[in-house]
């Protein structure tokens, strides 16, 4: 019976370092996951970044070359309405002022 009870006790012994190991393993493996996951957080913030970086140079590029064809329109119509008052002044004049002298 003595014999029984020890290697029941053996037993028991052996599985509680299975079980110590088990965990031991569990926590390592818990932290190798946790590692692995900050890294690709970490991974994944910085390539964000570099995206939304290059997304804003590329919506500024795009705004300037609007900007800039806006500014050649505007001075093309500036050019255009100047031109049109060079070349029918005395017209202008003369309608401006005979709608002074009807009133």
């Amino acid at each position: 019976m003595e014999k029984v009870i020890n290697q029941l006790f053996e037993i028991e012994n052996k599985a509680n370092q299975i079980i110590e190991n088990a965990n031991a393993q569990k926590n390592v493996l818990y932290e190798e996951n946790e590692n692995c996951i900050l890294q690709m957080e970490s991974e994944i913030a910085a390539h964000n970044t570099a995206k939304i970086n290059a997304l804003m140079a590329q919506a500024e590029l795009e705004l300037e070359k609007e900007r800039q064809a806006l500014l050649q329109n505007s001075e093309k119509q500036l050019k255009d309405l100047d031109d049109n008052f060079k070349k029918n002044h005395d017209v202008i004049v003369k309608k401006v002022f005979d709608s002074i002298i009807q009133i």
